[in-house]
């Protein structure tokens, strides 16, 4: 996969990183969006579903994983025809980052629920380590 280097000012930069936190993604993510739909006709928007499944996310409730969400499920049948310039695989990779690093995860116990924070040093705690910390509590895992 190739990489683009982009010098922009601060000013202009600065413009760039509000929208995408407002949107809560990063701004490659952002910038990505923006020439996809710049350069390629597709009726696919990975912003759109990612709000989508960020939505369906807030709504569920108990422990779940990202495939359990229909609209992630549903990226399949959305991308057949479209003309988006990635796979499945590989718009659902993106996805599943964008996700862990904007929404918080709550893993519910028997001893009561823990939620996952970023730490001091800012790196992400993943669902994964929260589903570990889940089966720990729960002694499912030693």
């Amino acid at each position: 996969m190739a990489r683009l280097n982009l010098t922009l000012s601060d000013e202009f930069y600065s413009v760039i990183d509000a929208d995408a936190k407002e949107k809560g993604v990063s701004v490659n993510n952002l910038v990505y969006n923006v020439l996809v739909h710049h350069f390629i006709d597709t009726d696919f928007d990975i912003l759109e579903e990612f709000e989508k499944i960020k939505k369906e996310a807030s709504e569920r409730e108990g422990n779940y994983s990202l495939n359990d969400l229909k609209s992630f499920q549903d990226l399949d049948d959305k991308l057949k025809e479209s003309n988006y310039p990635e796979s499945l695989p590989q718009v659902k990779s993106r996805i599943s980052l964008m996700f862990k690093n904007s929404v918080e995860y709550t893993i519910h116990t028997e001893n009561g629920d823990y939620t996952i924070h970023q730490d001091e040093n800012d790196k992400e705690k993943t669902y994964d380590r929260a589903v570990s910390y889940y089966n720990l509590f729960t002694g499912k895992k030693k």
